[in-house]
């Protein structure tokens, strides 16, 4: 018999973003057996009223719990679990409002879930196809696992192994205590995977375009943008540090993230929008030290400077990389056919860097030829090209490991720079 399986939605104020995501799922999901529980803290009755519309249509698959506004979301999510705990599902899987799953995504989980593990981690930013790994210790699901878990939507829970007799109390004061409880679904996460002797974990990885994202109109993306600094600092590691000590190499783990979130074009990206200056710096100096492998003199520099002179230097940086990486006679091409593809072939034509193409996964959707450069699929180029160094320039920080993973299943010696991490 197939694993019952629910999809809770912690929503606020987003009834656009409900209304395209039941467009998309609803039939699928009642096709496949799936139940959807919308968690709505909306300030008005929209969410609500296209909920309504569906019910009415038929769909007994559908569900909406009201929850009061002012509980903060850390809370709200532990609030969902313990709502799941008692439930008759076997599988708990608590995801982002602005993500649709496709029926590929769908069914490779169905699928996985007949295994009957304990946890899945989910990693949804797309590979070339789907991928189900066992995870086969404890510490392979801390290293494997923490920085996709800070995503919600990363983990799908078997309820009666993983969530039932789970001491919320104690939970709670560790990890939804004062300001830094922006993790605290990591301390739920490997609090519980060090009490199971036997844990039995998977990795489930799917095929690009398995989600599809609705872009959100906030600043960056999410409400939390502009306490970035402390977030990726003081909150990252003090989460890390808290974690049992059955996991090893926490210091380690702590950096992991900072070629996303402490780069030195991110560093420029925050002075320019304010939130990084000599306040937050000298609020959180001892936090960015453990975060990051930079010194502390450059994040100083970034705190204190101009976000123009900043930025022609960290370029300056990034092209004498480039130009010594290129005395290995080795070609350049650029991943990405969008803006920031454009803005690194703009940079490397002020500074007389010569470049092959760009390239991308495929060319579905991408135009021939870009700035005068071809276009052409990453598979395509490197089935003819391998002495290469590609430069990837998404938009996404997300994606990048990704990316470089599925370059290197194509051709393992290629050399990577991250554009957006210089």
């Amino acid at each position: 018999m197939r694993p019952k399986l629910v999809i809770c939605i912690p929503t606020y104020n987003r009834s656009r973003v409900i209304s395209q995501v039941l467009d998309y799922e609803a039939g699928m999901l009642k096709e496949n057996g799936i139940d959807l529980i919308i968690y709505d803290s909306s300030e008005n009755q929209d969410t609500e009223n296209i909920y309504e519309t569906y019910k009415n249509k038929g769909f007994v698959n559908l569900f909406l719990k009201k929850v009061d506004p002012r509980i903060l979301s850390n809370r709200k999510i532990y609030m969902i679990w313990q709502d799941m705990e008692h439930s008759d599902y076997d599988y708990i899987w608590l995801i982002h409002d602005h993500r649709i799953c496709t029926q590929t995504a769908i069914s490779h989980i169905l699928q996985a879930l007949e295994e009957n593990k304990d946890f899945y981690i989910l990693n949804t930013l797309g590979k070339g196809r789907a991928v189900n790994t066992e995870i086969s210790t404890r510490n392979a699901f801390f290293r494997e696992g923490v920085s996709l878990l800070t995503l919600y939507g990363a983990s799908i829970i078997n309820r009666r192994t993983f969530l039932s007799g789970t001491d919320w109390k104690r939970l709670e004061q560790r990890y939804l205590k004062g300001r830094d409880i922006n993790f605290s679904q990591l301390g739920f996460y490997y609090e519980r995977a060090s009490q199971i002797s036997d844990l039995k974990a998977a990795l489930l990885e799917f095929p690009i375009d398995s989600f599809i994202y609705i872009p959100l109109k906030e600043q960056g993306g999410f409400g939390w943008y502009s306490d970035a600094v402390r977030i990726w600092t003081k909150c990252w590691a003090v989460t890390i540090l808290k974690l049992p000590a059955c996991f090893k190499g926490k210091m380690e783990i702590i950096r992991s993230t900072e070629k996303i979130h402490l780069s030195g074009r991110k560093l420029i990206v925050y002075q320019k929008d304010g939130i990084l200056n000599f306040a937050s710096f000298f609020r959180y100096m001892v936090w960015i030290k453990a975060a990051s492998s930079e010194s502390l003199w450059q994040h100083f520099f970034m705190a204190a400077g101009q976000p123009g002179r900043a930025l022609k230097v960290h370029n300056r940086t990034f092209i004498k990389k480039i130009r010594k990486m290129q005395k290995q006679h080795k070609t350049i091409v650029i991943f990405g056919a969008g803006k920031y593809a454009c803005l690194c072939a703009e940079l490397f034509g002020k500074n007389q860097v010569e470049f092959d193409a760009f390239i991308v996964t495929s060319k579905e959707k991408n135009p021939e030829d870009l700035m005068g450069h071809p276009v052409l699929s990453a598979a395509e180029y490197f089935n003819r090209e391998s002495d290469s160094i590609v430069i990837i320039a998404v938009a996404s920080d997300k994606i990048q490991k990704e990316i470089q993973e599925y370059l290197r299943s194509l051709y393992k010696s290629i050399e990577v720079v991250c554009f957006e991490n210089w």
